[in-house]
């Protein structure tokens, strides 16, 4: 550990953190519960993040009532403040008690036997708000099969949140890649290792190409196709979610097929409609707080 992070601007996060760590010993239903007040205290302190989830829900469910988007927001951020529960939860809770947590994963068998015969393979997934505790499952998962995980990872501007994200993802993947190590990915791929990526958030559009996304123009990264192509990779979409009876559920479809097609635009198209189609299922387990539509057409005013 890095002795910057032992400073004394430090030291209330590190007192809310090892009270995260206590809470973690309780059942995990009493967790949960905390983490849906959680969730309703950070709707009402960061209006900018409400805002947000409010834009994005508005955009997306048009179909909706202004009270149902109003309640899908809400949901969210309930979602939300579970999720940062179960990150504690992926990254602290002992294996005896993890263990115990119920997981099922529709296609397990199938995938995995592709894969294990596969030369080149990688996942694809979205940020779901049950994301971290949801990698623990899959890590492990993988791991067990001898084909462990390497994760593309978003580096935090915030020091301490980044270094507990490396050591908390590390115990069940293989490798940490910032996402903008394409040729990290790429040699990742090319060693027959299996990679995880989440290609769902905006970077810009001198980085990305225009898909349209619950019908809105929405820039969105090739990279999906782009590492199929040069890491001869097949891709394999893989979601998941958290029960309303407890536990969480992993679901993973067949290999893309014609993928890459050669045309970028239609690769990032097919993926972004895989996803919506999964988010509208269980919209509220997205994460909805961040600047999905930041990137807008040119002469287009900013959502937000």
């Amino acid at each position: 550990m890095p002795k910057s992070l032992l400073g004394p601007k430090y030291w209330l996060l590190w007192l809310g953190i090892g009270i995260m760590r206590l809470e973690v010993m309780l059942p995990i239903k009493w967790q949960l519960a905390i983490g849906r007040g959680v969730g309703m205290l950070f709707y009402w302190l960061v209006p900018k993040r409400r805002h947000i989830a409010h834009v994005n829900i508005n955009l997306c469910f048009p179909e909706k009532s202004l009270s149902e988007r109003k309640a899908l927001v809400k949901d969210s951020f309930k979602s939300l403040g579970m999720g940062a529960i179960e990150a504690f939860i992926a990254w602290f809770m002992p294996e005896r008690r993890f263990k115990k947590i119920p997981f099922h994963w529709i296609g397990e068998a199938s995938t995995m036997a592709f894969i294990k015969n596969a030369q080149h393979a990688m996942t694809i997934s979205g940020h779901f708000t049950c994301l971290e505790i949801a990698g623990r499952f899959f890590g492990q998962c993988f791991s067990g099969y001898g084909m462990p995980l390497n994760l593309v990872h978003k580096q935090s501007h915030h020091p301490l949140f980044e270094y507990l994200m490396t050591k908390g993802r590390s115990p069940y993947s293989e490798s940490l890649i910032k996402h903008t190590n394409v040729k990290g990915m790429v040699r990742c791929l090319r060693e027959r290792k299996v990679l995880w990526y989440a290609p769902d958030q905006d970077f810009g559009l001198s980085r990305s190409v225009w898909t349209t996304f619950f019908g809105i123009p929405t820039a969105t990264v090739p990279g999906v196709s782009v590492l199929a192509r040069v890491g001869h990779a097949e891709v394999i979409p893989v979601f998941f979610r958290r029960l309303p009876t407890g536990g969480y559920e992993g679901l993973s479809f067949e290999p893309l097929t014609n993928f890459p097609s050669g045309d970028d635009v239609a690769d990032a198209q097919r993926w972004q409609s895989l996803l919506e189609e999964y988010i509208r299922k269980y919209p509220d387990q997205y994460l909805w707080i961040h600047r999905r539509f930041k990137t807008r057409p040119e002469g287009s005013a900013s959502v937000y």
